[in-house]
């Protein structure tokens, strides 16, 4: 025992030394560079020797920290843990400078090695490196997820979104499992052909298990073991058991929405039983004269990663979008009155409304900007050595945008905290203004990094923002003593998604006309 606690401190120590070399090396490194150049790495919290900045960033919201920080060192935030250095962009002019106009050299990913090799989410597009297997399952993203090609859907989000509300009819107080329902149902038909079941569908509840288990895991990038990548030798149990069992669970569910709906599409193709999707296209124009599959993992993770990400991302957003229309009901007031005057009643609305309802579409931006799905972007990581405004940032920085702090900026959004669609239209009230920063710039991603589905995902949350404005009204709920039951604004958070904490809703149908056009769309379209 004595032995084997002596061998376990020899080691420590022997760590400790090598870790103490190269914390100064590499200080001495961006040193010698910093001088040579005349330049200067950007200021932030001064730190500690060794471990630097590691306990300045909290392990939740940590957006708000380094939002609180720019009024002290500005746009731009200089960090350090263990020698690594991290730069925070905290304003859009920095983001767009660097993320957009330089983004062949911002456009790499950290080792994220919590999330890729423990979690299992090696093959997924926003984690991986800049290199042949991101521009691959780009390419096929784009292909089929554009602007052109998704309009062959919008009728299917239509359908899905008249269900999703008659179902609000028969139970409105399952709204939430509902909303999880309708976007399972939208994503998994669009990608792989397949029809969830009536209840307790299996991928649907897959994707409910993955979000609950990615929560407590935190923002990416902010583990231990990616900020210092040597601890990746170690076990994940000696992080907790508690973190061990979930990284585990996580890496299992991952397994099995790359390869499971892949190969249930392809055996229903070989039997000539299959719906068109995503899938099918895109197999079918890979086929090669021996029968295999060209690119095949690049199409499995393709698809499964539009599955897992329209599942999650496009949930938050009409979550949050019920919220606001529960906490400022002049607004959602004022949006029904639009849809009104414009539908008259006689029917419920197309996609293809939509460049006549300008008030809704500030309703969306708003949606977008004031609880952001993704409030600290998925970390970058700098190719090269970079200059700007006089400072280096030396290759291998970490990059953190502030999506946070960029749709909270009062000089682009004044009472950023208010929910008010009116900040995008011009003076008159009948277009959006083309001077205010439009949030989808920021929402979705920078430069070569944006997100390949985000036509899907805004078109998906239009129509059923339009449909639920014609058919609910949406209040907050009353207990059983007559008190207004406020719902948390606070949201969790996972490595990349914010959604809202589980809270109640009122919905009431607007009017027995609302009630009467819901059954009639869904009998046509049964």
């Amino acid at each position: 025992m004595l032995a084997d606690s002596l061998n376990a401190q020899n080691l420590a120590i022997i760590a400790a030394g090598f870790l103490t070399l190269y914390i100064t090396y590499t200080r001495t490194r961006h040193a010698t560079r910093l001088k040579a150049n005349g330049l200067r790495f950007p200021a932030g919290p001064k730190g500690y020797p060794i471990i630097g900045n590691l306990f300045d960033i909290p392990q939740e919201h940590q957006w708000l920290t380094f939002a609180s920080w720019k009024r002290t060192y500005g746009d731009v935030v200089g960090l350090s843990i263990f020698g690594k250095p991290i730069i925070v962009l905290n304003s859009r002019h920095a983001i767009k400078e660097l993320l957009v106009k330089r983004s062949a050299i911002y456009s790499d990913r950290p080792k994220l090695i919590m999330l890729r090799q423990w979690a299992g989410w090696d093959w997924c597009l926003p984690m991986l490196g800049y290199g042949e297997e991101m521009h691959q399952q780009r390419k096929l993203m784009n292909a089929c997820l554009n602007a052109t090609s998704i309009r062959q859907y919008h009728a299917l989000m239509t359908k899905e979104t008249r269900d999703f509300c008659v179902r609000l009819l028969k139970d409105p107080k399952k709204h939430l499992e509902l909303n999880r329902r309708m976007a399972g149902a939208n994503i998994l038909k669009m990608t792989y052909g397949y029809s969830i079941a009536e209840e307790n569908d299996s991928y649907v509840d897959k994707i409910e298990q993955l979000s609950v288990k990615m929560t407590p895991l935190g923002a990416a990038g902010s583990h231990p073991v990616d900020l210092f990548p040597a601890l990746a030798n170690l076990p994940p149990f000696l992080f907790g058991k508690q973190f061990a069992a979930i990284v585990t669970e996580v890496k299992q569910i991952m397994d099995e929405l790359l390869v499971v709906p892949y190969h249930e599409t392809l055996s229903q193709m070989a039997t000539g039983s299959h719906i068109p999707s995503l899938l099918s296209e895109l197999v079918e124009s890979h086929r090669q004269g021996d029968g295999s599959v060209k690119n095949e993992r690049a199409i499995q993770a393709a698809t499964a990663i539009t599955y897992i990400g329209s599942s999650t991302n496009t949930v938050s957003s009409l979550d949050t979008f019920i919220l606001a229309m529960m906490s400022y009901p002049e607004v959602q007031k004022k949006a029904q009155r639009v849809m009104d005057d414009y539908l008259r009643g006689a029917r419920l609305p197309e996609y293809s409304d939509r460049d006549s309802l300008p008030y809704i579409e500030a309703v969306i931006l708003e949606t977008f900007r004031w609880k952001p799905v993704a409030p600290l972007a998925l970390p970058h990581f700098l190719m090269q050595d970079d200059e700007y405004n006089g400072y280096l940032f030396p290759a291998g920085s970490l990059i953190f945008s502030n999506s946070w702090q960029c749709f909270n900026d009062e000089e682009d959004y004044p009472e950023p905290s208010k929910f008010i669609p009116d900040r995008f239209m011009n003076t008159e009230g009948t277009a959006i203004n083309p001077d205010v920063l439009n949030p989808r710039e920021i929402a979705f991603g920078f430069g070569r990094r944006i997100c390949p589905g985000r036509h899907m995902a805004d078109a998906s949350l239009w129509i059923s923002i339009a449909t639920l404005l014609t058919t609910f009204n949406m209040s907050k709920p009353v207990d059983e003593n007559g008190h207004v039951i406020e719902p948390d604004l606070e949201y969790e958070c996972g490595p990349a998604v914010s959604h809202p904490k589980p809270f109640k809703c009122d919905f009431v149908p607007r009017s027995q006309v609302a009630i009467d056009l819901l059954h009639a769309s869904t009998k046509e379209g049964a």
